[in-house]
């Protein structure tokens, strides 16, 4: 079974970027993230649906201890080579918790680990737009970043998302809350 832990970025920042999905659709045409909710990923990983609850439980306990923060976005950026274009957020915190949710998963030996966010390795982002031709890539950067995009949301909670088949839909499974400050 496949698991996706990540970030919900609040209704009002959810609100912002899938407008801009929308409008930039109208302006290059359909592409792979236009429908998707707007969320920050820490993790995939697959594992059995057992263990799983095992792995949960545990990263649900030690969670509890790791403060609630704010993540505050500061523009839209580009990954040139991935075709890529994403809001940016704050990184040290929500890379923190990464490593911090790194860090437990990694003791248990029967998961596969297909992405981790964490100080190192990775960039925190909100994909706004992905797997665009070379084409739409150029219209959507031209159009996208003289956007001045500044907001922010506060993270209380982990979402972590279940799939059993590859073509599946990601399914909410469970919400590991931080520490409410």
């Amino acid at each position: 079974m496949n698991y996706l832990l990540v970030l919900n970025t609040g209704k009002r920042v959810e609100s912002r970027i899938q407008k801009a999905k929308y409008l930039l659709g109208e302006q290059i045409g359909p592409f792979p993230s236009l429908n998707s909710k707007a969320h920050m990923t820490l993790m995939a990983i697959s594992t059995s649906a057992s263990y799983a609850e095992k792995i949960f439980d545990d990263l649900s306990k030690q969670l509890m201890n790791f403060p609630s923060y704010a993540v505050n976005f500061s523009g839209i950026a580009v990954w040139e080579h991935q075709k890529v274009i994403y809001a940016c957020p704050s990184q040290e915190e929500t890379l923190g918790l990464g490593s911090q949710v790194a860090m437990i998963v990694s003791k248990y030996p029967g998961v596969k680990v297909f992405h981790s966010l964490r100080k190192g390795n990775g960039t925190a982002h909100t994909t706004i737009a992905r797997g665009l031709t070379p084409w739409q890539f150029e219209v959507a950067k031209n159009w996208l970043l003289p956007i001045p995009f500044e907001d922010s949301f506060k993270v209380k909670e982990i979402v972590v998302l279940k799939k059993v088949n590859p073509q599946d839909p990601w399914e909410k499974f469970k919400i590991l809350k931080l520490k409410d400050h």
